[in-house]
């Protein structure tokens, strides 16, 4: 700084010396950028012709089952999974979504007599999606071969070892990054129970529905413009997000660690009701119910959520 100004001195023949470029950020691009082609654009070196494949299965399964006399049990099962992947903006990543959902259902009713009738039923609706970008033929430690630190880069209390997106304005972006949304997890638990005496027709049950949810996003960005490597006194007509990628002077830094699960929680209900045949032509039906609600608590101890 001199009188209160920044000043820059600039390199020798505008060109970075080889002994300033960071030797991370080289290995870095050598390894996932591609090489410049020839596409007919004049500002343009690169064309992604990464495919885009889905696959989805879906599956259905019933049972219906006699047990006695008495006995009849039966259960419904439906589900899909499906998976996407395709670019992740350059040729090198892939991006990736996979849903995976299961409705599965059973019921049992027992035949007491012919006055009384026993049902219990069990559901479960479960929900989840998971997406990202993850380089191709990278490894494990890629990220912190090229010089991240291990506690931006992976230390994700999902244990997720991620390589972060790299940001360099005009030129390119891309990184990895990962996140998993379980939206609907519901266990169902149901009973009915119903007796004829006389004219009365009684019902009693209740029913718990279990609720729980998990949500995880994962992603850190760096990154890099012209200002850091511009000069202070000519902004509009210096610097290279480049050069500042290769001096490794980026302008902004971010991490997500966003790792929530809830603890039990769903409604509770009871019901009685009496369906009371006072003549033929009248039918009074009279009945109480109650439910209570319980907020899934966010958050465990053991994995600091």
């Amino acid at each position: 700084a001199v009188q209160g100004q920044l000043i820059r001195n600039p390199f020798p023949n505008n060109q970075i010396p080889a002994s300033r470029i960071d030797q991370g950020f080289l290995k870095f691009a050598q390894t996932v950028l591609p090489k410049p082609i020839q596409t007919g654009v004049a500002d343009r070196n690169a064309l992604d012709l990464t495919n885009v494949a889905q696959n989805q299965e879906e599956f259905t399964a019933r049972i219906d089952h006699n047990l006695g006399e008495k006995d009849i049990f039966w259960a419904r099962g439906s589900g899909q999974l499906l998976s996407r992947s395709g670019s992740g903006a350059i040729q090198s990543l892939a991006n990736f979504e996979d849903w995976n959902t299961v409705n599965i259902a059973g019921s049992w009713v027992h035949t007491f007599g012919p006055s009384s009738i026993l049902q219990v039923q069990v559901g479960r609706v479960l929900v989840e999606q998971t997406t990202g970008n993850t380089f191709r033929n990278v490894s494990e430690s890629f990220a912190t071969e090229v010089g991240f630190d291990p506690a931006f880069c992976c230390s994700f209390r999902s244990g997720n070892r991620l390589t972060p997106n790299v940001q360099v304005t005009q030129f390119w972006s891309g990184g990895e990054t990962q996140s998993y949304n379980r939206a609907s997890d519901v266990y169902q638990y149901k009973g009915n129970y119903t007796r004829i005496m006389g004219n009365h027709q009684f019902k009693a049950g209740g029913e718990y529905n279990d609720h729980a949810s998990s949500t995880v996003n994962n992603d850190h960005n760096l990154g890099f413009n012209t200002p850091r490597t511009a000069d202070p006194q000519n902004l509009g007509r210096t610097g290279s997000p480049l050069a500042s990628m290769f001096l490794n002077v980026p302008i902004t830094a971010t991490r997500r660690d966003f790792f929530k699960n809830t603890r039990p929680g769903g409604v509770l209900g009871f019901f009685v009701q009496d369906t009371w045949k006072a003549t033929s032509r009248l039918t009074i039906n009279i009945g109480l119910r109650y439910d209570r609600t319980y907020i899934p608590p966010v958050g465990f101890r053991d994995d600091r959520t």
